[in-house]
């Protein structure tokens, strides 16, 4: 998951963080979808549906792990 040219990994991190900190019925509204497998596009999830299922927030990654990756 590299982030885009000039982007920062500190920041994202601390982003997702803040967005993780939501209470988790917060509805968020994706600008893109990947579409794993053959689901259908989704444009609307919950701060819940991303903690459970999104691949880069799986294993409890640490800010140094997630960096590091970035």
């Amino acid at each position: 998951m590299p982030i885009s040219p000039g982007g920062n990994a500190h920041k994202l991190w601390d982003s997702i963080q803040a967005i993780l900190a939501l209470p988790d019925d917060t509805r968020l509204f994706t600008g893109h979808d990947y579409m794993p497998g053959d689901r259908e596009p989704e444009w609307e999830s919950t701060v819940s549906v991303q903690r459970e299922t999104n691949i880069h927030l799986q294993d409890s990654p640490t800010a140094e792990s997630f960096i590091a990756f970035a």
